[in-house]
């Protein structure tokens, strides 16, 4: 194996780790990023000083989410912490948050003696790749998997709804999506990349995948109430035809009861989209999310001016 591979095999070794921490915190139900810091800082309070939990920002928790800081493994400190406060979050009483934290501690451990063993075997770090893998998708109960779905269904068996392109006025009213274009995240980086500016997303894929939600562009804790009325607007476009889906979600597993899911045709020449919908759920901690998933290696999307707004109560 050349070493350009064997960078790509560990890249995506750590990629895969990110992904299964994100799996973790929407099997317990998406806690928001503030109320993990919070978690943490409850801890940092009731310990001793010589034992002190790593405290949980929400912007390193973003940052380290969205693998921003790829292809560095995120420190076991940061892990701890960041999986502790998952679980006491979801309730979890101090048994199981031992012997959960301990499977985890393993796991890092065992990345973490590979990265500093340059001269093992490269077929050691593919099976690390996978069976690691394996073993946290059936062990953590990560039910996130492919869960951001509606049906599971093909690209091939997905019609666009019939839609108006054309200049259409923003919708007015209290936007929730933050300016700066903090908060997005793709949910498989192994798989695709997400760069931000502003109020712009460029994505690309970079691996076969067979279903929409395999592939998520998300945008976490918008606030949405049931029976309150939305608006969304975003252009999009795509360096070639394809049907992707937008969906305004709740963000519990398994079924992400959506309050918006819209398929749309996409393609080269950006089109401005503007839906309205009312809110499903009750959840501050809801998401926004673009389905990119199911389309050939080297897609590329670019949503920009993205609105959410709510424009009625």
């Amino acid at each position: 194996m050349c070493i350009d591979t064997l960078r790509g095999v560990v890249h995506t070794r750590e990629a895969l780790f990110l992904a299964d921490l994100r799996r973790l915190r929407a099997s317990v139900g998406q806690p928001s990023f503030r109320r993990l810091s919070r978690l943490a800082e409850q801890r940092i309070e009731e310990a001793a000083p010589h034992s002190r939990p790593e405290p949980l920002p929400p912007s390193t928790v973003s940052e380290v989410l969205a693998g921003k800081r790829l292809p560095g493994l995120p420190r076991w400190e940061f892990v701890e912490s960041f999986v502790v406060a998952c679980l006491h979050a979801a309730g979890s009483d101090q048994p199981a948050v031992a012997s959960e934290t301990a499977r985890w501690q393993q796991r890092w451990r065992e990345l973490a003696a590979d990265d500093a063993g340059p001269g093992e075997r490269p077929r050691r770090r593919w099976r690390l790749v996978v069976t690691a893998s394996v073993a946290f998708l059936l062990g953590v109960g990560v039910g996130a998997i492919g869960a951001r779905l509606t049906a599971g269904e093909a690209p091939s068996a997905r019609a666009a709804t019939p839609d108006t392109c054309g200049d259409r006025p923003d919708p007015e009213g209290k936007d929730l999506v933050p300016a700066a274009g903090r908060g997005w995240w793709v949910s498989d980086p192994a798989r695709a990349t997400l760069t931000t500016r502003g109020r712009r997303l460029d994505a690309t894929v970079t691996a076969r995948t067979t279903r929409p939600g395999d592939i998520v562009l998300i945008l976490s804790d918008i606030s949405v109430a049931e029976g309150h009325t939305y608006a969304v607007a975003f252009t999009a476009e795509a360096d070639r035809p394809a049907t992707v889906r937008v969906r305004a979600q709740d963000p519990q597993p398994p079924d992400y009861h959506p309050s918006l899911s819209r398929d749309f045709g996409i393609g080269p020449g950006g089109c401005r989209h503007v839906y309205t919908f009312p809110g499903g759920r009750t959840n501050p901690h809801s998401e926004l999310t673009f389905q990119i998933g199911g389309q050939p290696p080297g897609f590329h999307v670019r949503v920009s001016k993205v609105v959410l707004v709510e424009t009625g109560r």
